[in-house]
């Protein structure tokens, strides 16, 4: 992480959660990221990192969508890790389609509940 602190940041707008872990993460390594964009699109997002304007730290997800031409590097560290919980109320019956959301989760992920 520390060997971003030079680099000029694409992040997300600031309701967004992913942004508010990249500056905490960064501030822990004892910088704050200088960005030079935010914003809610990924489309613009992928104009500008193919354009060579800046950086931008995304879930592995993503990754499938975006342009073959970008340099992909795993930030491994502990305070970047994200994880994903799905919730809903115990006193409902869950539909088919909703039940079968959640097997493909499971199978996709590995999940239990």
């Amino acid at each position: 992480m520390k060997d971003l602190e030079e680099q000029e940041f694409i992040l997300f707008n600031s309701d967004f959660y992913l942004n508010h872990k990249i500056k905490n993460t960064c501030r822990n390594y004892g910088f704050n990221p200088n960005m030079i964009f935010k914003t809610t699109q990924w489309s613009f997002t992928e104009e500008i990192l193919l354009n060579n304007l800046g950086i931008c730290i995304l879930p592995e997800g993503i990754l499938d969508l975006l342009d073959n031409n970008l340099q992909v590097i795993d930030i491994n560290k502990p305070s970047m890790k994200w994880e994903l919980t799905i919730i809903w109320r115990k006193d409902i019956i869950v539909d088919s389609l909703t039940k079968n959301w959640i097997k493909f989760l499971q199978e996709k992920f590995l999940i239990n509940y």
